[in-house]
């Protein structure tokens, strides 16, 4: 008996996710005993063609390949004089990122374009920056380090070693 073809439309079924698989018919266990009887009896036709459509329709995942996705958006820039030039002198907070593109720093500012090229002389392992303004920046700086924080249960390591408090 010719199956038919796989049907690769993988529109919404509805409940399919929900869908059990069948339960296989045994002999009652009173029957079992003393004997030599098969205990699965096996699908009846109709339950076994439900069966196999549903088991193929989950396996129809591995005819697709993974998405392509667009590249990462960076948000950090190179962290140089240029680059820092572009800063407004306004109140913010801005990020130092290592060559790994690990946050190293984390710093609320008055002027960002000011704490940034006094950074810049500072701190030679920053590679990247990022930035926002903020007229609350001391708060936002607290913010920004409880989520990194709780995200990596440490402090960034550059403010370890300053000693910041937030």
């Amino acid at each position: 008996m010719a199956h038919p073809p796989l049907n690769p439309y993988l529109g919404k079924e509805e409940g399919f996710a929900y869908r059990s698989c069948q339960v296989m018919p045994v002999l009652p266990i009173s029957e079992r005993g003393g004997n030599f009887k098969e205990v699965a009896l096996g699908f009846s036709p109709t339950a076994s063609q439900e069966e196999a459509r549903r088991c193929l329709q989950r396996d129809l995942r591995l005819l697709f390949s993974k998405p392509v996705l667009p590249p990462k958006k960076r948000l950090w820039v190179e962290f140089n004089q240029e680059n820092i030039a572009a800063v407004p002198g306004k109140e913010g907070v801005f990020q130092l990122l290592d060559e790994q593109e690990t946050v190293i720093y984390i710093k609320g500012a008055m002027n960002l374009r000011q704490e940034l090229t006094d950074q810049l002389e500072l701190n030679e392992e920053a590679k990247y920056f990022m930035y926002v303004e903020n007229q609350m920046f001391s708060k936002r700086e607290s913010e920004m380090l409880q989520h990194y924080i709780i995200e990596h249960g440490k402090m960034p390591r550059v403010n370890q070693e300053m000693g910041d408090l937030f």
